[in-house]
């Protein structure tokens, strides 16, 4: 009986035919190829933060090194800024409006609280407020009123007026009166959107469009869920969330400390970043100089060395520019000595030559722009983001990178929650992870992975917001999902605790070379160069390429275990295809898998 190899190519392809993509993988999930041979991922266990509560979904992160050594961490969420240092999850939200109490200089409020006899919704008066449904304030220093001591966290229910706002006290009022006496405040940045949405309504689309007077369905204004983009200056952290102002989080000061906003920088920015050789604060997409309206298309840099100094004078080397192609600046990311700046269009080089202009700016090509702020990754130098309808590579020169699953990705995908979609890189395993919004999805469901030394792709589903990467912060990578969620990855074989799901799709490869006869395979014997635990093997044969799926015969799935020699699928095919999956009911099984050896012989050309 012939002894036939399945000697399958690493890497998924799902542009192909049935027989086009004979000795190709065509599906899979949870599984990458690493030196050559696919295994399924490492697992992850959740981890839980001590300290404060995280409120909000994680979207943007940074992590780097105190002139101490420690380790620091930092993330945002669509309702706060939070540290984590030595594993402790602080709350860094900055102040908006705040008493000297809270580390302002607003003038305290004077009997601000309505109470209501037997009920815990408390009014408070306060002109010019500024907040918003879902914001944070505190109080302290309060005087009882109405049975009621006010002091601490409370988040903001209804703004009736621009002057007025109501808060859940905890407990109901004994009386209806107004107090407080003398009462300290801090107010939070007002919050941000959890997700992407499109303008609807009056006044959303170009002039004459549609009929006067009615709403529009949808329009090309898109609200963009709340994201943060981090620099470090030194030890200190920089941050921004989506369009709104620069804050400087002091790590040389003891906690409790807030970010606090760097009043010189502009009002407003889509995103930062600082220039990798010559210590410039960039904003990007930001309000220009003189100006009171954020414009998407300028860029503006500190002076050297100054993140205080945003105003151009002769003795300094601040500035600002204007970029051309495209409707938003909304990303940037250091490549060695230079900087990748993105529209949503197009992609520019930024480098410093020195006074007086400072920095050239040279965009790079057009129609590869990028599909949010955060789905970029640098990895040994080179630059690597998703477009709208395609994967870019930057490593001196713009360059398509070729994806054998890009209908995959770009048939089913939402772009209107591209904000959310983001980047994670595996520098163990050099592979650069595009996690990604499907069609029918709102939130991060999906991933494809690129493995930059063997050039494969690979596919999945999960749900990851915010991911860190090992490195000498972390020895492992650590991620969030929308929940809040921190999961310590590549460890275990589980989906914290459960079974991952994972499976390995071949697309119908022949059995006879010479495509001429039904063969009958006998036995295979599977080849595993790591296997613990119970991997089930499910077997499809086809006589045809197009034939009658009628006619297709599956068998199994089998049962592999360590130790075990062959399986006797016996089925009469031309084509055959495979799947090989982690038992569900082993949740700890682990694998990767070589060259298996078919055992078949001829059964007529029918």
């Amino acid at each position: 009986m012939p002894k036939i190899p399945i000697e399958v190519r690493p890497g998924i392809v799902t542009e192909e035919t049935a027989r086009g993509g004979s000795n190709r993988y065509k599906l899979a999930n949870r599984v990458r190829f690493y030196n050559g041979h696919p295994e399924k991922l490492g697992g992850w266990l959740s981890h839980t933060l001590a300290g404060d509560a995280i409120l909000g979904v994680p979207r943007g992160n940074i992590e780097w090194r105190a002139l101490s050594n420690e380790s620091l961490s930092a993330f945002g969420t669509n309702l706060r800024l939070y540290l984590i240092d030595g594993g402790a999850v602080e709350n860094i939200t900055p102040y908006r409006l705040a008493t000297d109490e809270f580390g302002a200089s607003e003038t305290e409020l004077t009997d601000p609280f309505d109470t209501t006899d037997t009920e815990s919704i408390v009014l408070v008066t306060h002109a010019a407020h500024g907040a918003i449904v879902g914001d944070t304030v505190y109080f302290a220093n309060a005087d009882a009123v109405g049975g009621l001591t006010i002091d601490g966290e409370y988040q903001i229910l209804t703004t009736p007026t621009s002057g007025t706002y109501t808060i859940d006290a905890g407990s109901a009022a004994t009386s209806t009166v107004t107090g407080g006496g003398t009462v300290d405040f801090g107010y939070e940045i007002n919050i941000g959107n959890a997700s992407g949405t499109a303008g609807l309504g009056w006044g959303v689309g170009g002039w004459g469009e549609g009929t006067w007077n009615t709403p529009r369905t949808a329009g090309d204004l898109v609200f963009p869920p709340r994201i943060w983009s981090f620099a470090t200056w030194g030890e200190d952290l920089i941050a921004n969330p989506v369009n709104g102002g620069i804050y400087v989080r002091d790590t040389s000061v003891a906690p409790p400390n807030r970010a606090a906003l760097i009043a010189a920088a502009p009002a407003a920015a889509a995103f930062i970043g600082i220039s990798p050789i010559d210590r410039h604060l960039f904003a990007y997409g930001c309000t220009p100089i003189g100006g009171s309206v954020r414009d998407p298309l300028v860029l503006r840099w500190c002076s050297q060395n100054d993140y205080t100094d945003w105003t151009p004078t002769r003795t300094n080397t601040s500035g600002e520019r204007r970029i051309s192609d495209g409707s938003a600046l909304s990303s940037a990311i250091n490549a060695r000595t230079e900087q990748l700046i993105f529209t949503d269009t197009a992609p520019y080089v930024v480098t410093f030559i020195g006074p007086p202009e400072t920095f050239q700016i040279r965009q790079l090509g057009s129609d590869a722009g990028i599909a949010g702020p955060l789905v970029r990754a640098e990895y040994a130098g080179r630059v690597y983001w998703m477009s709208q309808s395609d994967f870019f590579v930057y490593d001196g020169s713009l360059n398509i990178l070729p994806c054998p699953i890009h209908n995959h990705v770009f048939n089913d995908i939402n772009l209107l929650q591209g904000g959310k979609f983001h980047c994670g890189v595996s520098t163990e395993f050099h592979e650069i992870f595009f996690f990604y919004v499907s069609a029918d999805a709102t939130e991060i469901d999906r991933y494809v992975s690129y493995d930059v030394l063997y050039n494969t792709w690979s596919m999945g589903e999960l749900e990851r917001t915010t991911w860190f990467d090992n490195s000498e912060v972390r020895s492992k990578p650590a991620a969030f999902n929308a929940s809040a969620v921190f999961y310590d990855h590549e460890t275990g074989a589980t989906d914290d605790g459960s079974a991952m799901g994972d499976y390995l799709d071949t697309w119908d490869f022949e059995i006879d070379p010479a495509g001429e006869h039904v063969m009958f395979i006998e036995k295979l014997v599977p080849d595993f160069l790591r296997l613990s635990g119970t991997v089930q093997v499910t077997f499809t044969g086809k006589l045809y390429p197009n034939g009658d799926a009628s006619e297709d015969v599956t068998k199994g799935p089998f049962d592999i275990v360590p130790g075990t020699k062959f399986v006797k699928p016996r089925l009469r095919a031309r084509q055959i295809s495979m799947r090989i999956a982690s038992d569900p009911m082993v949740p700890a099984t682990d694998w990767r898998t070589g060259t298996w050896l078919g055992h078949a012989r001829p059964q007529g050309r029918r």
